[in-house]
């Protein structure tokens, strides 16, 4: 309802799009319906079956649970303050469900005046409890992304990625041990 970022940034709804061919997709608007503040707007990473992970700098990760027939979602685990420290600055996010692991990009700016930007590395074994912090890798360089987006991440071939605009490319092998 209603145009501009302002409008946008107060919608709680996400779209999960499906296809029956690999050519012609259906957008379904998801309604998550206990979700007070958009959390969607720097990362989403689907969790195993019908789970997904979402954050937005500034507010909580939130873990939630989907019905796709019934096109609504409900949140199953907000981490925070209480039990997830530096979460304001957590934004673009990938998991890796088969190995129950989930990296965050920290950003600088906004509520971290200074500093070098960071990729965290958590085990989402239980996620119904609080990640836990395995470690972080700290970019060399620290360029300011003004209104850039603030990266992206991905798990894949045992090594995780990691794109900070305006800082590089991360490339990490995870020792799974």
């Amino acid at each position: 309802a209603g145009g501009g970022r302002s409008a946008f940034v107060r919608m709680t709804n996400v779209v999960i799009f499906t296809t029956p061919d690999g050519t012609n997709f259906t957008a379904n608007v998801i309604g998550c319906t206990n979700v007070l503040s958009a959390n969607f707007n720097d990362g989403i990473a689907f969790g195993t079956n019908n789970t997904f992970w979402a954050k937005r700098i500034g507010a909580p990760l939130l873990y939630l649970t989907y019905d796709l027939a019934a096109k609504t979602a409900r949140t199953l685990g907000v981490y925070n303050a209480t039990n997830l420290p530096g979460y304001l600055n957590l934004g673009a996010i990938a998991v890796d469900n088969a190995n129950g692991l989930l990296a965050a990009l920290e950003q600088v700016g906004g509520t971290v005046a200074s500093g070098a930007e960071r990729i965290w590395l958590f085990a989402i074994t239980d996620p119904t409890k609080p990640p836990v912090a395995l470690g972080f890798r700290t970019y060399s360089t620290n360029n300011n992304n003004a209104t850039a987006p603030h990266g992206y991440l991905d798990f894949g071939g045992g090594r995780l990625y990691a794109n900070n605009v305006n800082n590089g490319l991360l490339v990490s092998a995870v020792d799974l041990v």
